[in-house]
């Protein structure tokens, strides 16, 4: 019966379920008892990639974050906020601690091309 319980929290765990979650489907029991009884089966860090600049050559960044909710909230943010600057935050994923993406995200905004003289014309 433990074998079954672990092996479903590790599932839980994997879909994106945290120790609250675990703690509660488990009969009420408190996050930290949860951890406790499954120590691995949430993964404590969501690594948040990002790539920035319109133009080459981009700039990458990871931040690690304990919370999954944290991470995508930083993402978006970063998104967002780099739409707004040439050198921006133009794309962002977070992944779990396994390296399965979760999120994912791109700037809306398509980058101009740069200008190789003046445009042509049509009539």
């Amino acid at each position: 019966m433990q074998r079954l319980t672990a092996e479903i929290a590790d599932r839980a765990g994997r879909a994106g379920a945290g120790y609250p979650e675990l703690g509660e489907a488990a009969g009420g029991i408190s996050r930290q008892a949860a951890r406790k009884r499954w120590p691995d089966a949430v993964g404590t860090q969501w690594n948040l990639y990002t790539l920035t600049g319109t133009e080459h050559p981009h700039g990458a960044g990871v931040a690690l974050f304990r919370s999954r909710e944290k991470a995508i909230g930083r993402g978006q943010y970063a998104v967002q906020q780099g739409q707004a600057t040439a050198g921006g935050t133009i794309a962002a994923a977070v992944a779990d601690s396994t390296r399965t993406v979760v999120w994912r995200s791109t700037s809306t905004t398509t980058p101009t091309p740069p200008s190789n003289g003046p445009s042509p014309r049509t009539c």
